[in-house]
């Protein structure tokens, strides 16, 4: 077997590896801002059984730390904003980034009606349901104008000239 070049040997000594003392493997460990070397003292093995064993113990103050996290507003958010961000890549392929220059492109409004506000439950994304094409940013109403339409460009033109035939001035 060839040896290793000087400068790797070296880099070896000085690297240290973690041994866990709960049962002396190096494993894997996780972050842990109290220990000197920010990883856990235990590996994860031995934590999650430790977790596991006090869980078992402790059903009531589990449940209690549990319902806490989940008031958490500040988790809350943090948990909408990433939903958020899952919905646009995994249903439109569509990064954060893309997103907001796709607003900033229909000048950070709706792309039929032109308000600022996306009224109802925010701003949606149109998108031809064959192709999976984004067309647009468009407020709820709008949205779901063309919802109900089913896209159809008939329906629409018939509603234009009803609204226009019973359209008082």
């Amino acid at each position: 077997m060839p040896e290793a070049p000087a400068q790797t040997r070296a880099e070896d000594k000085q690297m240290k590896v973690k041994i866990c003392t709960k049962c002396g493997s190096s494993g894997s460990f996780a972050k842990c801002n109290k220990a000197k070397d920010k990883l856990d003292w235990w590996c994860r093995s031995c934590r999650t059984a430790a977790r596991l064993k006090w869980k078992e113990k402790n059903p009531d103050k589990d449940k209690a730390a549990y319902i806490k996290r989940l008031k958490n507003p500040r988790l809350q958010k943090r948990k909408k904003v990433l939903r958020r961000l899952w919905h646009l890549k995994t249903t439109y392929n569509l990064s954060k980034e893309a997103w907001d220059l796709k607003f900033t492109e229909q000048n950070k409004c709706c792309a039929i009606c032109k308000t600022k506000k996306p009224n109802g439950k925010g701003w949606h994304i149109d998108h031809n349901h064959i192709s999976k094409k984004i067309r647009g940013i468009l407020c709820h109403s709008c949205n779901s104008v063309l919802g109900f339409s089913k896209d159809n460009i008939s329906i629409l033109k018939t509603a234009i000239l009803y609204l226009k035939k019973h359209y008082d001035s």
